[in-house]
C-alpha cells in the first residue's frame, strides 16, 4: 500500500475528486434521501476534506467544514488512499485503529450506499492526474 507520494499530489487528487463528486449524476441520485456531512482528516499531511450530501445537493471542499461536519474520520494517507482503491477494508482499519471516528456514526452509516461511486470517482481522479 503506497498512498499518495506528497501533499501537493494529495491536494490535486482531492480537488479533482470533489469536483467530480459535485457533478456526478449517480451520486446526486443516491444522495436524494441523505442529509449527511462528512469530513476526512489525513493526519500525516494535516489535510482535511469535507463533503455534504443534502437531499441531492452536493457540496464540499478542502479544509475544515463550517459548520463542522456531522462525522470526522481520521486516518493516514496510505489508509485514505487504500480505502478508496480497495486495498484497505474500512472495518478492519477501524478495528486496528488505523481509522478514528468522531461525531454521529449513524450519519456515516448512511453513506455506505455511496461508497462504490465515491471510490470510482477517486480512482478516476487519480488516473486523470497520472497518479498511481
Amino acid at each position: 500500500m503506497a498512498g499518495i507520494a506528497n501533499i501537493e499530489e494529495m491536494q490535486s487528487v482531492l480537488a479533482k475528486w470533489l469536483d467530480k463528486l459535485k457533478k456526478d449524476p449517480k451520486i446526486a441520485k443516491a444522495a436524494e434521501d441523505l442529509d449527511v456531512s462528512i469530513a476526512f482528516k489525513i493526519d500525516d499531511y494535516n489535510l482535511q476534506v469535507h463533503a455534504e450530501f443534502l437531499h441531492g445537493q452536493i457540496g464540499g471542499g478542502l479544509g475544515e467544514a463550517d459548520p463542522p461536519s456531522m462525522v470526522l474520520i481520521t486516518m493516514g494517507n496510505e489508509t485514505f488512499d487504500g480505502l478508496w482503491t480497495g486495498e484497505v477494508d474500512a472495518e478492519a482499519a477501524a478495528m486496528s485503529g488505523e481509522m478514528g471516528f468522531s461525531g454521529e456514526m449513524n450519519a456515516a452509516m448512511g453513506l455506505q450506499a455511496l461508497y462504490e461511486d465515491l471510490a470510482r470517482l477517486y480512482i478516476e481522479s487519480k488516473t486523470e492526474l497520472g497518479i498511481n
